[in-house]
């Protein structure tokens, strides 16, 4: 995903993260998701996401933010009880994504 400077709030979503049951017997869950960001610069320009769940949002007007970064979500899974079972919790792997931010203004042609 790439970001540009000086361009309005962007919500990364994460919406397509779906978690399937193998075999497929329905059972109610939820999900407890959480989000690692490093702190310092990426904490000042990424957000945990309240809007859209799961997201990421990015906003920056600092030309000094062009980087790379690397955000994650994390999640905790409850398989509710009283459905032949126990309620039972797992933690499927995290999902990194890759936040670019750029500084579309360091090519501006002014004529």
């Amino acid at each position: 995903m790439t970001y540009n400077v000086f361009t309005s709030r962007t919500i990364v979503p994460l919406t397509a993260v779906v978690y399937e049951q193998v075999p497929a017997c329905a059972y109610t869950f939820t999900n407890n998701f959480s989000h690692t960001i490093n702190a310092g610069t990426d904490a000042s320009i990424i957000f945990a996401g309240a809007t859209v769940v799961p997201s990421f949002e990015v906003y920056s007007t600092n030309p000094a933010h062009e980087a790379s970064y690397t955000v994650t979500l994390n999640n905790v899974i409850t398989v509710d009880a009283n459905q032949g079972q126990t309620a039972t919790s797992f933690t499927p792997p995290n999902i990194s994504q890759t936040i670019s931010v750029v500084n579309p203004c360091k090519d501006t042609t002014l004529n």
